[in-house]
């Protein structure tokens, strides 16, 4: 810290200056600590009501993956609770929110998406489809591989399994079978828009 004339600068003024950097970044710094640390808390209560897992072991269990996911990913804690929330909403038990959150983070990943939005789309598909926690893998890479080979991106296509993938199970298709149609669906709506040009 040798100054321009090649002096110490005055041992007083450096410690002031310090004690104003930590003052005023210091501030800023638990500031948003604090924030993130209610954002995480909130969204964990609402894992833990929608679970009804709140001061069980279960409980801790979900919440140390969230830690775990924030650590080792690119997304944060608060984001895979909020993930964790939505598949609690379609009613998805501790295991099974466990089982999901994992490979919906790489679907996420895969497509550019915030978690919040690929849970919301693992979810709807999951639900829509019947399919069970086990086969979250397959139903993200069918999304990813459907969107990449059409024209669709996986939240149009993840739109629409919401609004056919009961109807397409009560007909007896497979998800495979759905998104295939899905794409051929969008296909031939992009020839009539673009035979109308």
């Amino acid at each position: 810290l040798i100054n321009e004339d090649g002096k110490m600068p005055n041992i007083d003024h450096l410690y002031e200056f310090l004690d104003n950097c930590v003052e005023v970044f210091g501030k800023e710094y638990i500031k948003g600590a604090i924030v993130v640390a209610r954002e995480f808390g909130s969204q964990m209560s609402a894992v833990g009501a929608l679970t009804e897992t709140v001061g069980t072991k279960s409980f801790t269990v979900l919440r140390e993956k969230a830690l775990e996911l924030g650590r080792s990913t690119e997304f944060s804690a608060s984001q895979a609770a909020m993930g964790m929330a939505n598949f609690a909403r379609t009613g998805q038990d501790v295991d099974e929110i466990l089982k999901s959150i994992g490979p919906t983070l790489d679907f996420a990943t895969a497509n550019f998406l915030d978690l919040n939005t690929a849970s919301d789309i693992a979810a709807r598909v999951m639900g829509g489809m019947g399919l069970s926690a086990n086969e979250v893998t397959r139903a993200m890479d069918a999304m990813t591989v459907g969107a990449n080979k059409s024209n669709q991106n996986v939240n149009d296509l993840g739109e629409a399994m919401k609004n056919v993938g009961a109807s397409a199970k009560s007909a007896g298709m497979s998800l495979e079978q759905t998104v295939a149609s899905l794409m051929a669906f969008a296909e031939a709506d992009e020839v009539v828009r673009q035979a109308q040009h």
